[in-house]
């Protein structure tokens, strides 16, 4: 880790990114360079150039202030890694226009347009699912684990497709999950394809709550 800010509701984000692409920095050598000359200098501020990506912790109002940031202080060129607190989980185009090109991780039961169960519960429960939609999906998956638990045991190198990513059993008897990758494109999360380096054996889903996973 080369370098972190942390940023609040009422930073200003401007200074944030150009301290940590060291902006000032560059600028500060051009306006000592002048002095040392006395000649005046065409001068365009260069970011710090030992970066390999960026990774952003921020909710989606201040990622989509923030991605652009670092396109204007010349981090165009950089990849940008995010969590799924960056996406509320539903598409809007319009507003995440400026999250382009991110790549973020979040389970199948948010990325799938075509998860089942989803919808079923946002209908029954409309004013909790803004809060726990994730939750519904661990809910899900706590389900069928019940009845898949020996078989993830005693089936070596078996996983079952869950709502919230592909989950396994090690030799602890600890529950894994591999969740899915997707980028902002046009505004719209869309997924990328997955580790081919998987275990062979899945196990069948509960009748009812498949998840439906290209």
């Amino acid at each position: 880790l080369l370098h972190s800010n942390s940023f609040s509701d009422q930073a200003d984000l401007r200074r944030v990114v150009s301290e940590a692409f060291a902006i000032d920095v560059s600028r500060q050598r051009a306006s000592q360079l002048q002095r040392t000359t006395g000649v005046g200098l065409q001068f365009e501020p260069r970011r710090r150039q030992d970066i390999d990506a960026i990774v952003l912790l921020a909710p989606p109002a201040k990622a989509r202030q923030l991605n652009p940031l670092f396109a204007f202080y010349y981090g165009g060129d950089l990849p940008v890694y995010g969590t799924s607190l960056l996406y509320d989980g539903d598409p809007a185009p319009s507003r995440d226009s400026d999250l382009a090109g991110i790549l973020f991780t979040d389970i199948p039961w948010v990325l799938l347009p075509e998860e089942n169960l989803r919808p079923v519960l946002k209908r029954l429960f409309p004013s909790l699912a803004s809060r726990y939609d994730r939750l519904f999906a661990l809910g899900a998956d706590s389900f069928q684990l019940t009845g898949r638990l020996p078989l993830l045991e005693e089936v070596e190198d078996s996983w079952m497709q869950g709502h919230t990513g592909r989950l396994s059993m090690d030799e602890r008897q600890a529950i894994y999950r591999d969740q899915r990758w997707a980028q902002f494109r046009s505004g719209q999360p869309k997924l990328l394809p997955q580790r081919r380096e998987v275990p062979q054996n899945a196990l069948p889903a509960l009748p009812g709550m498949e998840p439906r996973n290209p």
